[in-house]
Order: structure tokens, then sequence, then C-alpha cells
């Protein structure tokens, strides 16, 4: 049995405009629960409209082609905000999917929450063990 997809979101601010918020995903990304995950990001972009949203993948253990699709999606709805989403800490599973559909190409993946995090305004009100 696949174990269940999980979706923990967190919302920080640094102030009016400076709202950031961060989807850590566990489990595994099949076609059901790539419905559920695009339901998750799209409520990342409602209000309060972040500046960027940061997913969490390393729990990730599989990923569908349906999900390697919401997270393309989500750079869209990302861009129709003004705003930014990184994909942070792919799996290994994970880079290989998204490099094999090129949808690797179209987003901005790093290996840290840190890195993720540099200079961003809202990253302030961040706890710092992340990593």
């Amino acid at each position: 049995m696949n174990p269940p997809l999980s979706i923990d979101v967190a919302v920080y601010s640094a102030g009016l405009d400076d709202t950031l918020k961060v989807l850590t995903v566990s489990g595994e990304i099949d076609e059901t629960a790539a419905a559920a995950l695009q339901r998750a990001v799209d409520a990342a972009w409602r209000d309060p409209v972040p500046r960027l949203v940061l997913l969490d993948l390393a729990g990730v253990r599989s990923l569908c082609p349906r999900g390697a699709r919401v997270l393309l999606a989500g750079e869209v709805r990302a861009k129709d905000h003004c705003g930014t989403q990184v994909v942070c800490r792919p799996s290994a599973h994970v880079r290989r999917m998204l490099a094999s559909t090129s949808v690797a190409d179209l987003l901005w993946c790093c290996d840290s929450v840190e890195t993720a995090l540099a200079g961003d305004p809202a990253s302030i009100a961040v706890p710092r063990a992340r990593n």
C-alpha cells in the first residue's frame, strides 16, 4: 500500500506584501494524490496572496506525470500573481521524473530551504531549523 499524501501548509508574513507559504509534501503523488496537490497549490495562491510559494518535496517518494503538470501549473499561477514558486529538496526520483518530462527546465528547483528563502523579505519570519 502506498503511503498517503500529506501536505502541511505554513504561512509566514513580515508585512503587508511580504507573505510566503511553505507546502511540505510527503508520500507518493499518484494520479489521485495529484488532484489533492493541485487543490493545495491553487489554495496557496489565494488570499493572502504570497510573494513566494515554496514546495518542499523532500518527503515525496514518487511523482506521476500528472503531478509534474501540477508543479508546472503552479509556476503559471505564480507568474499570474507576479510571485515565485520554488520546488525545494526534490528526491532523486522526483528529479528524474521532472527531467524526463522536461518540466525541470521550466521550474526553479533548489537543494535547500535556506537557498530558496535567501533574500525574500518574509523569510525573517521563518524558523531557521528547516533543513
